[in-house]
């Protein structure tokens, strides 16, 4: 028994300690990973190459065919960086968008999304690869 603590405190703080342990516990939220088939929201991974000369950092966003706008990351010059497009439904086509920070954009050509997949975009030629298998993307 704790000294100079109340029954009532004894009692309660325990109980408070384990629901904050077991919210603190891997897996009850954490995001950090695709979430697996099946279960909640897709998730698209989606490597960018930023290959572009004369070098510059560029801001990725997809736009969906109904005009919707979503920023994913930046990527840094000479960089690959993989970014996650996290999405609860997929619209019928989207675009990406890469803009730099004196403002030019590079838009790609339209491509149609499916849940779990993988998409490449290298910068310099504006190609985009695509992979629907829940396997890391390979290198170019």
């Amino acid at each position: 028994m704790v000294t100079g603590m109340s029954d009532h405190a004894q009692i309660v703080l325990p109980v408070v300690l384990s629901l904050v342990c077991a919210a603190c516990a891997p897996g009850s939220g954490d995001r950090d990973e695709p979430t697996p088939e099946g279960l909640g929201e897709a998730v698209v991974l989606i490597e960018v190459r930023n290959d572009l000369t004369p070098t510059t950092p560029v801001t990725v966003r997809i736009v969906s065919e109904s005009g919707t706008r979503s920023t994913l990351g930046t990527v840094s010059p000479g960089r690959t960086r993989t970014l996650r497009f996290d999405e609860p439904y997929f619209e019928s086509a989207y675009m990406m968008v890469a803009e730099t920070v004196d403002g030019n954009q590079l838009v790609s050509r339209r491509f149609e999304l499916f849940p779990n997949s993988n998409v490449s975009w290298r910068l310099s030629n504006n190609r985009l690869d695509f992979d629907v298998r829940r396997s890391p993307l390979k290198q170019m």
